[in-house]
């Protein structure tokens, strides 16, 4: 028998069934049904899908087989459609409202695109901030840095922009520790 990544790893590779409740915004009720027809679909791919203990491993992968087909009433966040991650960390501390006001200055520059934020201390314990946003990487890298760049000299900051690879993971990283989250 193969060995496999649990989902309790650091990378979040398999989701368990109940967890796609809160990602989907399924009754448990739906989410078995769909789970029925994932099951005949990816039978004998074991890479994306097996049973261990008492439930199904579901690679993130699979993660779209579960989602509505039609648009629900209650609209969760999983649902907006996030394209860039962004992160910055300043050199020194600065407060966590000057970390929101460098968000609030992005969002006035992309007002039609969704903006969702958590501002975290790191293990020095400086206030650094991440968001996701559903706008183009290159859209926000260049926002991003004309409100970067207008604060700080290059060697003041260290900040990152790029593509989402997995929005589940995304979303989960970005509501691990905040001290102040929300969505613009």
């Amino acid at each position: 028998m193969k060995t496999r990544v649990k989902a309790e790893s650091t990378n979040n590779i398999y989701y368990k069934l109940n967890q796609l409740k809160e990602l989907t915004g399924l009754s448990p009720r739906m989410l078995q049904y769909r789970m029925s027809n994932v099951k005949k679909k990816y039978s004998g791919r074991t890479e994306l899908l097996y049973w261990e203990g008492k439930g199904w491993q579901i690679h993130y992968s699979l993660i779209n087989e579960f989602m509505p087909v039609n648009k629900l009433k209650s609209n969760p966040i999983s649902h907006d459609n996030w394209k860039c991650f962004a992160t910055w960390n300043p050199h020194n501390n600065y407060e966590v409202e000057y970390h929101y006001q460098l968000i609030k200055e992005i969002k006035e520059q992309l007002p039609e695109h969704k903006i969702k934020y958590a501002i975290e201390l790191d293990n020095r314990g400086n206030n650094h901030t991440h968001f996701i946003i559903d706008a183009s990487t290159s859209k926000t890298k260049k926002t991003v840095e004309s409100v970067i760049n207008k604060y700080f000299s290059w060697y003041e900051i260290i900040y990152q922009v790029t593509d989402i690879n997995n929005k589940f993971s995304s979303m989960r990283y970005i509501d691990k520790a905040p001290i102040k989250s929300g969505i613009l």
